[in-house]
């Protein structure tokens, strides 16, 4: 079995001042965290948070996430070095609170995002893992297409075998479906 990577704090741990925490995850630990990312490498990992009691039975979770990420070009396959810095801000709630405040959000859910809504998370057996936001806000801020410098997307093109750098169009391969299908 692989290594995992978990970091706990459990509500009985959290004082109504807050809590002050880092999480300096080890090598493995990073190297756990660049294999949930499907990224090359994952390192130096510094996340600095505040846990305070919120609401009733709520915490809120404040701080920032960074990290040095090496991905793969999409184009190229060279590898690029990049950093990553999250602010985060999450309310925990009980499960049973959390799944009716969700209910709520959607009911009154309306076609514009509001900045002010609160990303609202479940506690999971009276914790929370600091391990898995950490993983989260790490794949937000992932460039999710990422090239290396001065390469566009064009300049790779797959050969479609007649000879023409230009890929073939979509109208043309569904003609071609069309075609093959009054065959049959």
């Amino acid at each position: 079995m692989g290594h995992e990577f978990v970091h706990n704090i459990h509500s009985r741990d959290i004082r109504s001042a807050g809590v002050n925490m880092s999480v300096h995850p080890s090598v493995d630990d990073c190297g756990e965290l660049a294999r949930q990312l499907g990224v090359v490498a994952v390192s130096n990992v510094t996340a600095d948070f505040l846990v305070k009691p919120e609401r009733r039975f709520g915490y809120r979770l404040t701080g920032q996430i960074s990290a040095d990420i090496r991905q793969s070009c999409v184009v190229t396959g060279d590898p690029i070095d990049s950093r990553v810095d999250e602010l985060v801000d999450i309310l925990f709630l009980p499960p049973a609170e959390a799944d009716r405040q969700a209910e709520l959000a959607s009911a009154e859910k309306e076609t514009t995002f509001s900045a002010n809504e609160d990303d609202i998370e479940a506690l999971d057996k009276d914790s929370i893992d600091l391990a898995k936001v950490i993983a989260e806000f790490l794949a937000i801020g992932l460039d999710p297409y990422p090239r290396a410098p001065g390469v566009a997307i064009g300049d790779h093109i797959e050969d479609n075998g007649d000879g023409d750098d230009k890929p073939p169009s979509p109208f043309d391969t569904l003609k071609g479906l069309v075609d093959e299908a009054k065959d049959q």
